[in-house]
């Protein structure tokens, strides 16, 4: 615990400061107040007469007041995305309008569930059911109803809308946080893909005998909103007071009741209406990603027993998108209609393997079986890829721009099986770093250095001394942040050797 926190224990304790502390801070308000000074001057001469951003502020202060169209971006990738506002509506309405997943109120329920919300978490507390802690992230304060809007998936015919409930500052955000963290435990990595690059790994260990099979990606309609709360928590209730042999603190009931708080009373506001999400999972409630994880492995285990019989040789999930090998004597069609037998509340489609080319994406990852080697692998872009990133005149620290052409070089080296691949997403990397004005030189050097990273890593470092970091956020104002930056971290060493500073830009 830090001194600061000490005094603030302490009930405001003051301390007097010590000769060499008075120093550092005499230094640091004298520096920050130099910082200050060439902020308010830059901010003062950035726009002035400058013609070309006068019209640029111009344009999008236009295109903001105009009330006829919603600016947004797109479900999956980058870009901006322009909407006639009616349709947006009108797609929206028919989203919110599912009497089965959600219905309209009448008044606005924030304060009474903050209210009965207050009042289970003290009794928990008093009862020592839960600890400090996870009062202090559950307990809600002013909270407001969530908000409601929809993401156009642009990549899929007649562009529907992902619905996303900002839940921020909603009365049941903290708990389903704190739960979340209770409860990450539950789930199982048998079938479950964490990320890309342990899918590709794990891909190329598969026997060679597997590209007889035939590729299939399964993906299921609307995850989210499909998702039984009902029989969730129960499943969740089993898990923790059934099959562990040492259940958590707070009684069952009192769980059950949480669980409630964090999921059937998710009230949001849309279009000025106020509503009520009866069942499903909120996108973006902390919880979501869990919860649905939670049902799909219970589901699952349920049905892993007749996969043999219906043709799956190889099963591996991420959240709703499943890449799966089947036996090529069935038919993926039928396959797909059977899994979604497997419970009312989920519907699969599916996607084959291109028959040329013996080709399937799957998680922005081009497969392609060779036959008698194995499954070559490349990075997988959709036609609606808009070649936007973090532009060079950006006006960001430049670490960003590092690490927008450095996250493309890394993902290209794990992604990529062969060589032949992996120069031609360097190519392409190179040509989309130029058009948003990258100099060559500089995405060159990212490109080697990331090479020399990865097959010529370095020598482990000898452990040094224990330093703290202390983390300083600073305000971007360009080049007088970065002189204010490297001067607060000279003063701080200076008389804490052993203190790391660690600056972020705000």
């Amino acid at each position: 615990m830090s001194e600061l926190e000490e005094k603030d224990k302490a009930g405001g304790e003051l301390r007097i400061l010590t000769a060499q502390e008075m120093t550092l801070a005499s230094n640091l308000r004298s520096i920050t107040d130099s910082f200050r000074f060439q902020a308010n001057r830059f901010c003062q001469t950035r726009y002035r007469n400058n013609p070309e951003q006068e019209q640029y502020r111009s344009l999008l202060k236009h295109l903001k007041e105009d009330k006829s169209i919603v600016i947004t971006r797109p479900d999956k990738g980058r870009g901006v995305v322009l909407m006639n506002k009616n349709e947006y509506l009108s797609k929206m309405y028919a989203i919110v309008n599912d009497l089965s997943k959600f219905k309209r109120l009448s008044t606005d329920p924030t304060i009474a569930r903050e209210q009965n919300l207050i009042n289970l978490l003290n009794r928990l507390l008093k009862e020592k059911s839960i600890t400090e802690q996870f009062f202090k992230i559950s307990c809600p304060k002013d909270s407001n109803p969530g908000l409601l809007y929809g993401l156009p998936k642009v990549h899929k015919d007649n562009i529907p809308l992902r619905p996303v409930l900002s839940a921020l500052g909603t009365f049941n955000y903290g708990l389903g946080k704190a739960l979340t963290n209770m409860l990450s435990d539950i789930i199982e990595t048998k079938n479950m893909v964490r990320d890309p690059f342990s899918f590709v790994k794990e891909l190329r260990t598969l026997p060679t005998s597997f590209c007889d099979c035939k590729m299939v990606s399964f993906d299921i309609s609307s995850l989210y909103t499909n998702v039984p709360l009902d029989e969730t928590i129960e499943i969740i209730l089993k898990n923790l007071y059934e099959t562990r042999t040492t259940p958590p603190t707070i009684k069952r009931e009192d769980m059950k009741q949480l669980l409630i708080f964090a999921t059937k009373n998710s009230h949001f506001l849309f279009d000025g209406q106020l509503y009520d999400q009866i069942d499903g999972v909120s996108m973006g409630s902390p919880l979501a990603p869990l919860l649905a994880e939670i049902f799909l492995q219970d589901l699952e285990k349920k049905h892993s027993s007749s996969f043999t019989s219906l043709g799956i040789v190889y099963w591996k999930r991420y959240v709703d998108d499943t890449f799966v090998l089947i036996d090529s004597t069935f038919s993926a069609k039928d396959i797909c209609t059977k899994l979604s037998q497997f419970h009312k509340s989920i519907k699969f489609t599916s996607e084959e393997e291109a028959t040329t080319t013996h080709t399937l994406s799957f998680l922005n990852i081009l497969i392609q079986k060779l036959p008698g080697v194995g499954f070559a692998t490349k990075i997988y872009r959709k036609e609606t890829f808009s070649g936007l990133i973090t532009k060079w005149s950006s006006f960001v620290p430049k670490t960003y721009k590092y690490n927008a052409i450095s996250t493309l070089v890394y993902r290209a080296i794990k992604i990529c099986s062969s060589y032949k691949n992996l120069h031609q997403e360097f190519r392409f990397i190179r040509k989309l770093a130029t058009k948003n004005g990258y100099p060559i030189n500089f995405v060159n050097s990212i490109i080697r250095r990331q090479l020399d990273l990865e097959y010529n890593p370095p020598a482990p470092k000898p452990s040094t001394l224990n330093t703290d970091t202390v983390v300083v956020r600073v305000p971007y104002f360009g080049l007088p942040s970065q002189v204010y930056a490297k001067r607060i971290t000279s003063a701080v060493s200076k008389q804490y050797p052993l203190k790391k500073i660690r600056i972020v830009y705000d």
